[in-house]
């Protein structure tokens, strides 16, 4: 009904409407766009998609929520100029003629297969409506070399990718030593502690057992390394619920899962633990080591399926905790930094701190009407 009741509000020039996660807050890519439209002071009005009321708490005054599946939602959806979305799930309107949808997506090239090169594992009703998203979509947000492959190979896409580098990622070139110590400090943790950060993937059937790491035995492994005392933040996925029933926490090793914002946490960080996520690719901008721990690497090549890329990464890859504890115990940085400055030669980000600048620039073109569209244009 929201859908084609949308049709009866005429377009708006000055109306941009973001989506994080259909409605989980403030965060990813669509805040870095948003804060850099805000920054430029540009004479917008700025709607954000939310859930509930506690997912609108963090938006700067500016930024106005509106509940996603309501009446107020779908005429804002159905009056937006500009909307910024960064998943592929249909949104309660019809995208009209002079309407330009921008998808961000909510991460770089990573190792796990998606869309059409894993439809196998999708629903038959996300394809369909994929696939739908793709046909509507004016510009597509690529951050290197291989995620422009993807989306024109897998996304049913064959529109406009524009290679600015992810708007998250702007942060990274953004941030300095005493921005990390007050990021330390507002999780209550001391400016000289060192910090490993845990954050796994989801797994299609919802299987946590794959999170097994045990903990008090890594930490006495940081500790014998004698390089300062370490802190343990544990991130699972948005898709993993509860994730204070999984693990025990104490004040070295703390839940950040609902922390609002993924890149402070990775800045912080001074070694990564994860699997099949595509954070490891925002340790190689970072330059942060990072260890690969996949207890379930068999399973999950035999039903996800793990792309030629992952197996060429320069991280170590763990299968058990006693490999994970040894692996931390005698790690070489130097090592490390050797392999990740080959690698980069073969991942070519376009990373540079300028993705926000380079899309709002588009946004404020279409807003203005000084945006012709090209040969890709809906």
């Amino acid at each position: 009904m929201f859908r084609q009741l949308s049709l009866l509000f005429p377009v708006r020039d000055d109306i941009i409407t973001f989506n994080n996660f259909n409605g989980k807050g403030y965060g990813d890519n669509p805040k870095y766009i948003a804060e850099e439209i805000l920054k430029q002071k540009l004479p917008y009005k700025i709607f954000w998609l939310v859930s509930g009321k506690a997912d609108g708490k963090l938006l700067p005054q500016r930024i106005k929520p509106v509940k996603i599946r309501s009446f107020k939602g779908m005429r804002v959806l159905a009056g937006s100029k500009v909307i910024v979305n960064n998943v592929k799930n249909p949104l309660p309107f019809i995208k009209k003629k002079g309407q330009y949808y921008i998808q961000t997506w909510h991460g770089p090239f990573g190792p796990k297969y998606a869309e059409n090169d894993a439809k196998e594992h999708l629903s038959a009703y996300y394809i369909k409506h994929s696939q739908k998203e793709s046909l509507i979509t004016d510009l597509m947000i690529s951050n290197s070399n291989l995620q422009t492959g993807e989306f024109r190979s897998a996304y049913w896409y064959n529109g406009e990718i524009m290679e600015s580098g992810m708007p998250r990622n702007d942060f990274y070139f953004q941030i300095d030593e005493s921005q990390k110590q007050s990021i330390k400090y507002s999780l209550g943790i001391s400016p000289h502690k060192k910090i490993l950060l845990y954050c796994p993937t989801f797994r299609d059937d919802g299987d946590t057992e794959v999170y097994d790491i045990n903990w008090n035995s890594i930490i006495r492994a940081l500790d014998s390394r004698n390089d300062g005392e370490w802190i343990i933040l544990i991130r699972l996925h948005p898709n993993v619920p509860h994730p204070e029933h999984l693990f025990h926490f104490t004040k070295r090793i703390i839940n950040v899962s609902s922390y609002p914002d993924m890149q402070r946490l990775m800045a912080i960080c001074d070694l990564q633990v994860t699997d099949y996520s595509s954070t490891l690719c925002d340790s190689i901008i970072l330059q942060t080591p990072v260890i690969l721990y996949a207890p379930d690497i068999d399973d999950y090549q035999g039903s996800r399926g793990l792309k030629p890329f992952f197996f060429n990464l320069p991280f170590v890859l763990t299968t058990t905790n006693e490999e994970l504890e040894k692996v931390i115990l005698n790690f070489d940085s130097k090592d490390f930094l050797k392999k990740m400055e080959a690698f980069s030669q073969v991942y070519q980000g376009f990373d540079d701190g300028h993705a926000s600048e380079r899309i709002v620039e588009r946004i404020h073109d279409v807003m203005t009407g000084c945006f012709s569209r090209n040969k890709y244009g809906k």
